[in-house]
């Protein structure tokens, strides 16, 4: 699935994208993360990595993947992303909690059955339409209600469990609030009173990555965000968002994207005059 936006439609308790081949995909760069949100990736054409809890998974064209609140997650188109349509539908279960209590308690499995996911694609892409039609905002809602009794119906309690990551969401909330920083393993490691070998055996396991690397997923976010949305210098950027020198910061852009920060600042501004 491309990460990129096409469609953002915003309805109260649920948020649907809509991913098309138009989508950019160095637009939007969102290392492993977490919210309050229940999340549904769909594939329709493409595939891409799903990386839940812990596991990753392989989502191919009729694919549906249930991401539970307050989970580490990501989702990432496999190459060519061209080729990559699907949706993604955030649902707020909270605000579901006086008609269906049970939601409180229950453990979501990632993984649905084919006949579940071949009814979740059809409501969604219901979804989809009624919201392009302008239809009203409590049909739209009871399609939505209905996906989520729909992941209910798929569920056997044996799924993964929302406290399995708390400890992992503290550290990544710090991480996010202070990677501007000087900031280093070891430093996050003695700021929750953990050793770095025990700080990076969690990432290893929870994240399948160390902790200098979701540190620079982190600062590459923030300064894709600045290329894209400021008139910066790619030597402010570098600085404002934590990285130790220009070097490092053009070598860790080059590792996720095959490009330098100047060449990528030059391919947008060419899309853009076009």
């Amino acid at each position: 699935m491309v990460e990129n936006i096409h469609t953002d439609r915003h309805f109260g308790f649920y948020r649907l994208m809509v991913f098309d081949k138009n989508t950019d995909e160095q637009k939007h760069y969102n290392p492993k993360h977490w919210h309050d949100l229940l999340e549904i990736t769909v594939c329709l054409t493409g595939a891409s990595m799903v990386f839940i809890g812990g596991k990753e998974y392989r989502n191919k064209p009729g694919g549906v993947f249930v991401i539970p609140p307050r989970v580490m997650h990501m989702v990432q188109g496999i190459e060519p992303v061209s080729e990559d349509t699907g949706y993604c539908l955030q649902i707020d279960l909270r605000c579901l909690y006086q008609i269906l209590p049970e939601l409180r308690n229950i453990s979501l499995i990632p993984e649905c059955s084919a006949e579940t996911a071949q009814r979740m694609i059809s409501l969604i892409r219901k979804l989809d339409e009624s919201v392009s039609n302008g239809r009203s905002n409590i049909e739209c809602a009871s399609i939505v209600v209905s996906i989520v009794f729909l992941v209910c119906e798929e569920q056997t309690g044996t799924g993964i469990r929302q406290s399995d990551d708390e400890n992992m969401m503290e550290i990544l909330s710090y991480i996010r609030s202070h990677y501007s920083e000087e900031l280093s393993a070891g430093k996050i490691a003695s700021f929750f009173h953990l050793s770095c070998g025990h700080l990076n055996r969690l990432f290893r396991t929870k994240l399948k990555q160390s902790v200098h690397s979701y540190l620079m997923d982190v600062r590459i976010e923030a300064a894709l965000h600045d290329i894209n949305s400021s008139n910066l210098s790619l030597t402010d950027i570098c600085m404002r968002n934590g990285f130790p020198n220009h070097k490092s910061f053009i070598a860790e852009f080059r590792k996720r994207f095959s490009i330098s920060p100047s060449e990528y600042r030059k391919l947008i501004r060419s899309v853009t005059i076009r």
